[in-house]
């Protein structure tokens, strides 16, 4: 069935007059029929909702009936669409086929749903009998500008463009709205469960334009766009506009004729102003500082990474310093502060260890396969952490065990290998470092990207096929160079915004922050006997040119300014504290520091390893 565009506007599938049965969408045999649905089987349940709804925005349905159809189906509906989203919400940038398939229904069931309320307008709009029923012609405009600004938001949230005329059926709706004295009209809406107007709707998808949105997260287009729905009574919206002389009233315009989204007034250069209406976001601006100062004031649904970039992206008019010079060569890259750390650590250990081994560089192995079974996979816990084992394990088992147990067979137990029982191994609390290494050590690889283009500030990438997860914006990144002897030399990087071209293939602003990493382990200063937690993080040389000192980019967590912090390198260790707080971002934290103590490894000779070899396993004769 195609789409037309009706007298009103908007853009309806073709109505035409069935001879079926038409009792079939009312509530009762509606109910029923949800009643059958196979919620067990995702897919046929979704084909089945999909042919219903397409099917019935092509009959000529009373607006009554169908307000009322649309209102049974509706929570169904959302309890689908929720199942499709887990599919592609909070996953690799870059969607495989399969999550593309899901994610193309999940946006067809919202234009599907968009289209039925459009039909309720259209049919009401048009009647020329009298003035249209608003009890059913406001929540229609209502759920209409709902939808569709669900489904603007769905495109910005995979980085993709939205579909033609989108932006021009939410101005159309919304003058519809103004018109009819509607827009003000207070609607629950079923997600999130809340109450709000039309006018809110609408500006709430003015407010995720303007907030650059190549440059958000996943998790924070929802958030912005609903979550944070007050937001939107903070941004003023007027009729009457003039273009000369600039005003700072109305930093932004938006074209209700066009199918353009909202723009800064700067690149205005239509002089016909009557199709301009001026967005004021002053009032949010200060609220916004407002809430950076005071956290008791920030809302629950807003990071503070978020507000500052809102406060970024509202206040100031970015433009582009320098020319672009485009480019066709390929790069490696790594994504992720965890993934940079360990491959810039794998190659500097390439390059430490490159020289000859001597004969008695496996000398520690070599002791520890000559003994019965194999040791050389188990670490022996000191007492405190034997404890923090034990209360690791089953306590509920193991009391079970101790009541249970025949006192005879304590007396008595066969002569069994300790690497064979895990009895055994559990009583001198003996646990396998490696199991541990495979669970606390991914094998992460380079990621090949194509170069468009390049600035003096970073690069355009590329990106094709499947990617990790981590590729998200605000996110450290990894870039590999090679000197002329084939050393490997890593910059690091942010990546700044993220659109997609096609369903495997990713364009990435890479900003520049530093050349040159050094991998390095950071834990926090502890008095405890406890050991303290290790995290990967980089050290950042000094940049005397613009007079910035070496820094160090650390987790978000538990990193913060004042702390006194160790971090070592395959070099030395060295005792800082954290100074200034330079750059944070959703994942990483960039401060300088103050060294308050370094010491440099000393290098071990080869009898010295054979005896320290020696003196780690004093303790484990007396449990062989």
């Amino acid at each position: 069935m195609r789409l037309i565009v009706s007298e009103t506007g908007l853009s309806i599938r073709e109505p035409k007059i069935s001879t079926e049965d038409l009792n079939k969408f009312s509530p009762k045999q509606i109910e029923s029929w949800l009643a059958t649905l196979p919620r067990a089987n995702t897919g046929e349940m979704a084909k089945q909702i999909y042919t219903l709804l397409s099917h019935s925005n092509g009959l000529l349905l009373d607006p009554a009936m169908r307000m009322k159809f649309l209102f049974c189906l509706q929570p169904e509906f959302e309890r689908l669409y929720q199942t499709l989203e887990k599919h592609f919400h909070n996953t690799s940038a870059a969607l495989n086929p399969k999550q593309t398939k899901i994610a193309e229904l999940a946006r067809a069931l919202l234009n599907e749903q968009a289209l039925a309320y459009k039909a309720i307008i259209d049919q009401l709009l048009k009647n020329l009998k009298g003035t249209p029923n608003k009890k059913i012609l406001g929540p229609a405009m209502a759920y209409a500008m709902y939808y569709l600004s669900r489904l603007i938001g769905h495109c910005y949230q995979l980085y993709l463009t939205p579909p033609k005329k989108l932006w021009h059926e939410l101005h159309t709706l919304f003058q519809l709205a103004e018109f009819n004295s509607l827009d003000t009209f207070i609607t629950n809406l079923p997600k999130p469960v809340k109450s709000a107007t039309l006018r809110n709707i609408y500006k709430s998808s003015l407010l995720l334009a303007l907030a650059n949105p190549n440059q958000l997260r996943t998790n924070d287009f929802w958030a912005l766009q609903f979550d944070a729905l007050d937001l939107s009574k903070l941004i003023k919206l007027t009729h009457s506009i003039s273009i000369l002389p600039l005003s700072d009233e109305y930093e932004y315009v938006v074209n209700l004729r066009a199918n353009t989204a909202p723009f800064h007034r700067s690149l205005l250069t239509d002089d016909n102003d009557h199709d301009f209406m001026g967005i004021n976001v002053q009032n949010l601006l200060i609220y916004l500082q407002t809430c950076l100062e005071n956290a008791q004031k920030r809302p629950k649904e807003l990071s503070t990474i978020l507000i500052r970039h809102l406060i970024n992206a509202l206040g100031n008019m970015s433009t582009r310093s320098f020319s672009r010079t485009p480019c066709q060569d390929a790069m490696e890259i790594s994504v992720g502060l965890a993934a940079t750390h360990s491959l810039i650590k794998k190659g500097t250990r390439i390059n430490l260890n490159n020289g000859p081994r001597g004969p008695h560089d496996n000398a520690h192995e070599d002791a520890l396969t000559t003994l019965e079974g194999s040791l050389k996979e188990v670490a022996l816990l000191d007492k405190k952490e034997a404890m923090i084992s034990h209360f690791a394990l089953d306590n509920y088992g193991s009391v079970e065990r101790e009541q249970n147990s025949d006192s005879w067979s304590k007396q008595f137990k066969p002569k069994v290998s300790i690497n064979d029982s895990e009895t055994l191994q559990k009583e001198y609390h003996l646990t396998s470092t490696k199991k541990n290494k495979e669970l606390s050590h991914k094998d992460y690889q380079k990621i090949k990207a194509s170069i468009l283009n390049i600035s003096p500030g970073g690069y355009c990438l590329t990106l094709n096929g499947m990617l990790p997860k981590q590729i998200q914006t605000d996110e450290v990144i990894g870039i590999l160079e090679r000197d002329e002897t084939g050393k490997e030399i890593w910059n690091i990087g942010i990546i700044r915004w993220i659109k997609r071209e096609s369903n495997e293939r990713l364009l990435t602003g890479i900003q520049l922050i530093a050349p040159n990493a050094e991998p390095v382990t950071t834990s926090l200063r502890k008095n405890s006997e406890l050991p303290a937690v290790s995290h990967s993080s980089l050290l950042l040389p000094s940049l005397p040119h613009i007079g910035q000192p070496a820094t160090l980019l650390t987790p978000t967590l538990p990193y913060k300014v004042g702390k006194m912090i160790s971090f070592c390198t395959e070099t030395y260790t060295s005792e800082v504290k954290l100074e200034k707080l330079l750059q944070e971002g959703r994942s990483y934290s960039r401060f300088t520091f103050r060294e308050l103590s370094s010491e440099k490894k000393a290098k071990k000779t080869e009898n010295k390893e054979i005896n320290d070899s020696m003196d780690d396993f004093s303790s484990v004769w007396e449990i062989l």
